[in-house]
């Protein structure tokens, strides 16, 4: 390395370390101006430590957007994707990963299991054939109070769903796919996931969407369904794959000792299945 090359990555350094130091005495100041931004900086900063250990697990492969490509054999898509994710959604660049699965994959047949307000479920219709299904199952949602057939645990899983549900009562379930052009191509079903007939859709769904219950026993049997509903072209999407939900985190490094799995970096979506390539 040269002498020039040398200053040059000195002063580099230099003008990086003067603006860590210089931001870091002005955070009373960022907070008065813009608390909220401030919070919100801080919290995606103690989210990511949480999952540092993602990043270095080896069980489940991380892959980028070109390992994606790679993985569904894609080329340049042409995706339809709408903006403004709210609790409980899939985020930003999640919607865009199962918009590109569906674009990529032309599954005849999607099922979903977890509606939710729809926000996903816009997704996985919007961006396939004309003459796709997509099916999507939700606990009905007419009961006040916590829903009892929630209660599988005691633990942080149980309340975060009863959360979700409860808030779906103001939302509406699907209220965003039903507003939507695809609407005609989605087939709303009620049930519990635990004990729900999947028996007519058995190897015949080619893209499996699963973010419902996050337990341990939740996680276990969607998965179980998923893979007896799956084509011999299908793969399994699953949603929330990080720390924070520690059963489904769990279940799928172990899922991944005996199928392959793959997680896209930068977003909490697992994928596995028959229609994947070596990446």
């Amino acid at each position: 390395m040269n002498l020039q090359m040398l200053l040059l990555r000195g002063s580099s350094t230099a003008h990086v370390s003067w603006h860590f130091l210089k931001n870091f005495f002005l955070l009373p100041y960022y907070a008065v101006r813009d608390r909220a931004f401030l919070y919100q900086q801080m919290r995606a900063f103690v989210a990511n430590v949480i999952n540092l250990e993602k990043e270095y697990q080896t069980r489940v492969e991380r892959v980028n957007w070109m390992g994606l490509q790679k993985l569904v054999n894609g080329h340049d898509p042409s995706l339809r994707f709408r903006f403004g994710a709210r609790y409980g959604n899939v985020s930003f660049a999640e919607s865009l990963v199962l918009a590109y699965l569906v674009e990529s994959l032309q599954p005849r047949r999607v099922f979903e299991i977890g509606t939710f307000d729809g926000f996903s479920t816009y997704h996985l219709a919007m961006n396939g054939s004309t003459d796709a299904e997509v099916y999507t199952l939700n606990l009905p949602v007419e009961e006040d109070g916590p829903n009892a057939q929630l209660a599988r645990g005691v633990d942080i899983e149980y309340f975060g769903d009863n959360k979700t549900h409860l808030e779906l009562k103001r939302r509406g379930v699907g209220s965003i796919y039903r507003a939507s052009p695809a609407a005609g191509k989605v087939r709303q079903l009620f049930g519990d996931s635990m004990t729900f007939d999947f028996s007519p859709y058995c190897g015949k769904i080619d893209l499996v969407f699963i973010d419902g219950g996050h337990s341990l026993e939740c996680v276990t049997k969607d998965t179980e369904s998923a893979l007896s509903m799956l084509s011999d072209r299908g793969v399994i999407a699953w949603h929330d794959f990080n720390v924070q939900h520690r059963d489904v985190y769990r279940f799928l490094r172990e899922f991944a000792k005996t199928r392959k799995t793959y997680w896209v970096a930068g977003t909490r979506l697992a994928l596995s299945g028959p229609g994947l390539a070596s990446c």
